[in-house]
């Protein structure tokens, strides 16, 4: 029986039950991770255009990958379960940018209205606006995505090359007798739009000039005429012997810019009128103040030109003259470590007030002596950075020569200068500018009078 059992088995087989043995994770796990690239689903990113058409932005979305490890005891349950199919498990993959902020705010911001860069020179009274082409002002701008503690954002970048050439471009249409300094007004530009401002400041600085030195010429009378000290000159022409000019050399005029280091105070200006001896000042265009005042003497002028507050203090003292001078704006320096300025009628050593009865006509050492009262109400109004305009040339003003007394090493001439016609000169016994300063031949930084 045996033998004809074994002999129908092997000519017509058998049924044995099925013998299930687990299936190994390591095994699943290898099939799952070449399945995983195939079912892999990669996040958008989000984007954003910046066209002439307008701001177009697009939303990230997640996208999904296999979950190996979840998966692997999913098919393992499923094949012992005698299951034909197993769900996979997947997990979302987020995009490294979500959205587009906060660039898309900013382009929109800035692209709501138009850009417009002003150019204004108060020491020349310059003002016109430059609009920024909308063309051009979208190309300026480059969505891009940086990295932060925070995880990436997307940023608006600002195009500075393509900024610094449309301001190359522009440069000449501000004048011959200003300049466009092309990279602190891109800077200025750059904060404005990263701020989202819509109109920006240029920076307008000044030329050099050239003088020819002509017959009779001396170095004050040149730095005099341009409105400089003449020590200015000295300084911006070095290799020149200033008590020996010749006809036909070329000096360097130097840039206003170096009697105007501070910001300009927007909307205030003092003007001083030589011929006058009167004293305004402005507040946007408007007249503030009228006060009269003394210019310097004909041996130390006033000089005419632009200068602007440099600095305040409210008692300043002149060793070179013992002198208190109350309220003083120092508005330039007339040596290399002195001011000329505006002050109150000075008080000296034995606590006189000197030059009240001069007031209008010229009497001091080149300061502007304003009265009582009136000097405290100029003090307060002005800020740093104040313009100051001085106009025309003093009554008794001569153009100075070189046989005229020294500016250096001898004192002042005494008294003041006479009236100009018409007006009264002091009465016999009325306050005059001190005699015999010592010997000094510089006043310090607080001021002269």
């Amino acid at each position: 029986e045996r033998i004809a059992t074994v002999w129908r088995a092997r000519r017509s087989g058998c049924a044995l039950p099925p013998l299930v043995v687990p299936a190994a994770p390591a095994q699943v796990k290898g099939i799952l991770d070449r399945v995983a690239p195939l079912v892999f689903v990669a996040p958008v990113e989000a984007d954003l255009q910046v066209t002439l058409s307008g701001v177009a932005a697009r939303e990230g979305r997640s996208g999904s990958a296999l979950d190996v490890e979840a998966s692997i005891d999913v098919v393992i349950e499923a094949l012992a379960a005698g299951q034909r199919e197993a769900q996979l498990v997947t997990a979302p993959v987020a995009p490294r940018l979500s959205d587009p902020e906060p660039a898309r705010a900013q382009a929109q911001a800035i692209l709501s209205q138009p850009f417009v860069l002003v150019a204004e020179d108060a020491p020349t009274d310059y003002y016109t606006e430059f609009p920024v082409p909308h063309d051009r002002l979208v190309s300026w701008l480059r969505p891009t995505v940086r990295n932060g503690p925070d995880g990436a954002h997307m940023a608006l970048q600002v195009d500075i090359s393509a900024l610094e050439a449309w301001l190359r471009e522009l440069a000449p249409q501000v004048g011959e007798d200003r300049l466009l300094d092309v990279p602190e007004t891109v800077a200025r530009v750059w904060q404005a739009l990263v701020a989202g401002e819509h109109t920006a400041a240029a920076r307008i600085r000044h030329p050099e000039r050239r003088y020819t030195v002509q017959p009779g010429d001396n170095l004050f009378d040149i730095a005099y005429s341009y409105g400089f000290p003449r020590w200015q000159l000295e300084v911006a022409n070095p290799d020149v012997e200033p008590s020996a000019l010749e006809i036909g050399m070329e000096l360097v005029i130097p840039s206003i810019d170096v009697l105007l280091p501070e910001p300009i105070a927007p909307g205030k200006l003092i003007e001083i009128n030589l011929p006058e001896q009167r004293l305004r000042s402005y507040e946007e265009g408007q007249l503030r103040y009228e006060f009269t005042c003394s210019s310097g003497m004909s041996s130390t002028p006033t000089i005419a030109g632009q200068f602007q507050v440099l600095i305040k203090e409210d008692s300043a003292y002149a060793p070179r003259w013992d002198l208190d001078m109350p309220y003083f704006l120092g508005i330039y320096l007339e040596g290399p470590d002195f001011y000329n300025g505006i002050h109150e009628l000075p008080i000296a050593g034995d606590g006189r007030r000197l030059w009240a009865g001069v007031l209008g006509w010229p009497a001091s050492y080149g300061c502007i002596i304003l009265g009582i009262g009136d000097a405290a109400t100029l003090y307060d109004w002005a800020p740093i950075g104040t313009l100051v305009r001085i106009k025309g040339v003093a009554p008794g003003t001569p153009v100075y020569r070189e046989e005229a007394p020294p500016r250096d090493g001898e004192p002042p001439p005494e008294g003041a200068e006479e009236p100009p016609a018409g007006d009264e000169a002091p009465s016999a016994g009325e306050e005059t500018p001190p005699t015999e300063p010592p010997d000094e031949t510089s006043a310090p930084a607080d001021g002269g009078p």
